[in-house]
């Protein structure tokens, strides 16, 4: 990784596909929000690292702001066998617990119809802080920034705080340790012709 904090940031809405084991409509539970997108990308990210043999599935874990969120990690984790061991968890379930390497997911991002533009929790303080303080090593966020900062004064200097460090973007970057290379990945499918070789410029 180029860096040991990045924030993806994004405009896929709240909702998608459910996951299996989510049924019915969210009924405005604010537990049961999820975000596909964000899904995806981190679980792709989160094989990338894994291929690249620096980091153990001990290493890493998954935060979500939801519940919802998190039975669709697990249920689109079933499909990748390389994700094997990884811990997906709920914020408020891993307060005093630390990782080498967080991937967070914020879910919220507003709805299609303009409907959900809210933020919910992610307005506390005290969730913001659990979630931003629990990586050793490294921290990837993805989420919809421009609606956070939006609704969030706490969330605006983050973002502030982000821009002055280049480590908020649409696209995250991804380096070469060895020979320097740099690429940018946005979708999930980004990681597709990346995540089979030790180095991203191709060389062994």
């Amino acid at each position: 990784m180029l860096r040991n904090l990045f924030f993806l940031s994004h405009t896929y809405p709240e909702g998608g596909e459910p996951a299996d084991s989510v049924t019915g409509d969210d009924g405005g539970d604010e537990k049961s929000k999820k975000n596909l997108f964000e899904c995806r990308f981190l679980l792709a990210l989160c094989e990338y690292l894994l291929g690249h043999g620096t980091y153990t599935a001990e290493d890493i874990v998954i935060l979500t702001a939801y519940n919802g969120q998190m039975l669709q990690f697990v249920a689109e984790k079933k499909n990748r066998p390389a994700l094997h061991g990884i811990r997906i968890a709920v914020i408020d379930n891993y307060q005093g617990e630390e990782s080498k390497i967080v991937l967070l997911s914020l879910v919220r991002s507003g709805s299609t119809n303009g409907a959900t533009d809210t933020i919910g929790f992610l307005a506390h303080e005290n969730r913001i802080c659990v979630a931003l303080s629990r990586a050793r090593d490294g921290l990837y966020i993805v989420g919809n920034m421009t609606l956070l900062a939006k609704c969030s004064k706490t969330w605006s200097s983050i973002e502030r705080k982000l821009r002055d460090q280049a480590a908020i973007g649409a696209s995250m970057p991804l380096q070469c340790v060895t020979h320097g290379q740099t690429v940018e990945v946005k979708m999930p499918e980004d990681f597709g012709e990346l995540k089979e070789v030790r180095c991203i410029c191709g060389m062994l």
